[in-house]
């Protein structure tokens, strides 16, 4: 959607102070700029608006065909995947009654082939603390508050940043 060109005019008020006094001429052409860009910006406003509309119109859309689609496929898949998982256990449970390691059929053969040896943890508590993994992670907040506090801290490893986005009322 091709936004008019007007759309962009925006008054820019400079900090800088007004070394003369504009003339009766200039007057009124300023005002009439000041409320062509005051139109453009609620234009502008418009469109934001109407385009906001339009994403949270596509969310519930979307939200909807999960709910009506994607559901309950993930089910059927689960529950699919859990007959894989009952089935493979049951041809596992036969070959170790019948203690085989491998039985051929026309078309295919079952091997109970040996995975490597995994750790499962039973009780968290009672492992050594050798053993306990520390995520390291940075104390964002504390370290904002002292950079904040002194200007002149410097933390190696990190600095401030600040973002801008745009506001509307």
């Amino acid at each position: 959607m091709a936004l008019p060109q007007k759309l962009y005019a925006v008054v820019s008020h400079s900090s800088q102070p007004v070394i003369r006094k504009p003339d009766s001429v200039e007057m009124p052409a300023n005002k009439l700029q000041e409320l062509k860009t005051k139109e453009a910006i609620d234009r502008a406003n418009v469109v934001l608006d109407r385009l906001e509309q339009r994403v949270a119109h596509y969310d519930a859309q979307i939200q909807s065909l999960c709910e009506q689609y994607l559901k309950p496929l993930e089910q059927r898949r689960a529950c699919v995947q859990r007959r894989v998982d009952q089935l493979g256990d049951q041809i596992l449970a036969k070959l170790c009654e019948a203690n085989l390691e491998r039985a051929d059929g026309y078309c295919r053969e079952f091997q109970a082939v040996s995975c490597p040896k995994a750790v499962q943890v039973d009780n968290l508590s009672l492992i050594p603390n050798e053993y306990i993994r520390h995520k390291p992670e940075a104390d964002k907040i504390g370290i904002k508050r002292a950079l904040e506090r002194d200007r002149d801290l410097v933390i190696p490893g990190v600095h401030l940043t600040q973002k801008l986005r745009l506001g509307r009322k």
